[in-house]
């Protein structure tokens, strides 16, 4: 917002404006509403987890599910709280050190997001081209996930989205910082440091710099590993997603029989990943019956070639359905559809309307002063996230 003097020649503190309660009233609702939300979506997804006795793909899902809850949690009590703050009394109250603190956690919390959701649509391609390549016969000793080649994956990404997050939200701790104006009171304000430069410049007289060429790296930066980077990788996983629908839809389903050498290693397998997944996760050994249960539903689960308990059957009727396509058609996959879709409905409008300020510098203002309240559409996100998959039976 522009600079101003008061009466007696002293920097003016600025008012606010009408879009400031607007955005107060949606981060009250946000804060109060999307809290008990999350936090019963987690209390339902943590136990779902924790107790599981077969590592399979939902088990997966969930747990990519509980690390988006969080990272909703994160955004709507980091950054909720202090912004209503700052928009009641329109100053800074906390120093120096939490203004570089508040900044890099509401950073973190909107990059935490973004990469566990494209974790979840790599995931979900990675799924794909799995069921893809068995159902072509290419990788029938695979057929039996394992504990460490279902979770495996999804952890190291998961891992990678926590780091990759805390590294683009670093340089705010030299980015922002306080400025503190004697001559208008207490007044004290959480700003970059182009922000600080200008009120310098203002006060001291000389002309006042609208751009900064730095400050437009950092924005454009920030745009680009918040929103922009992310919503590409998403669109070309799901875009792939969509090719191998495609690609399956237009032609005939053929079974290729299993000879008894190919069941005996699916069996072996079988027994030897039962085997890795109740050492690995502390479980106590079943009993030889249940064993034989848990092999046919693993085998059900991710065997597309053949049912299992059809050993015999030579060939599938026109009628039937692939098990690979019932994955790929299975509630799992249409949460994971609603979930991105949902992420580039509430996400795109603002990050749309940022980026159209690096083409028009009336653009910029008109959106630094009266289109703040669009951000609240990506908290609205947050809010919505449980409804599509932690409320319902997980």
């Amino acid at each position: 917002m522009p600079f101003a003097n008061s009466s007696d020649g002293s920097f003016q503190a600025p008012s606010h404006l009408p879009s400031d309660y607007v955005e107060l009233v949606i981060l009250s609702i946000v804060l109060i509403v999307g809290t008990p939300l999350n936090v019963t979506a987690l209390s339902k997804l943590l136990p779902a987890y924790l107790s599981v006795q077969q590592v399979d793909l939902k088990c997966g899902f969930n747990l990519l599910k509980i690390h988006l809850t969080v990272a909703n949690l994160v955004i709507i009590v980091g950054y909720c709280p202090s912004k209503i703050g700052w928009l009641i009394s329109y100053k800074w109250l906390g120093g120096d050190f939490f203004c570089r603190a508040i900044q890099f956690c509401w950073l973190f919390s909107f990059h935490l997001s973004s990469f566990v959701v494209v974790c979840i649509a790599i995931d979900r391609l990675r799924t794909v081209a799995r069921l893809a390549s068995i159902a072509k016969g290419h990788s029938r000793r695979l057929i039996i996930s394992g504990a460490d080649n279902v979770l495996g994956p999804i952890k190291r990404s998961l891992i990678f989205a926590y780091l990759a997050a805390v590294l683009c939200s670093v340089p705010q701790w030299a980015v922002w910082g306080t400025i503190d104006l004697e001559s208008s009171g207490d007044w004290s304000q959480c700003a970059t440091i182009w922000h600080r430069q200008r009120v310098i410049d203002f006060l001291d007289g000389r002309p006042e710099q609208s751009e900064y060429f730095w400050e437009q790296v950092y924005q454009l930066g920030h745009l680009v590993t918040v929103f922009w980077a992310p919503f590409l990788v998403i669109c070309v996983a799901y875009g792939c997603i969509v090719v191998r629908l495609l690609e399956y839809s237009i032609r005939p389903y053929t079974a290729v029989p299993r000879t008894l050498n190919e069941q005996s290693v699916i069996e072996q397998s079988v027994n030897a990943n039962t085997d890795h997944m109740q050492l690995g996760r502390g479980r106590a050994a079943y009993g030889a019956t249940n064993n034989v249960q848990e092999e046919r539903k693993m085998e059900l689960l991710e065997a597309p070639s053949m049912p299992y308990d059809r050993p015999r059957k030579q060939s599938i009727s026109p009628g039937q359905v692939p098990t690979w396509r019932l994955q790929m058609r299975s509630r799992m996959f249409r949460t994971t559809a609603y979930v991105l879709l949902a992420y580039a409905v509430f996400w795109l409008p603002y990050n749309a309307i940022a980026l159209a300020m690096f083409v028009d510098n009336q653009v910029q203002i008109f959106v630094s002063e009266h289109l703040a309240v669009l951000r609240c559409l990506i908290l609205f996100n947050a809010v919505l996230n449980p409804f599509i998959y932690g409320l319902s039976n997980v």
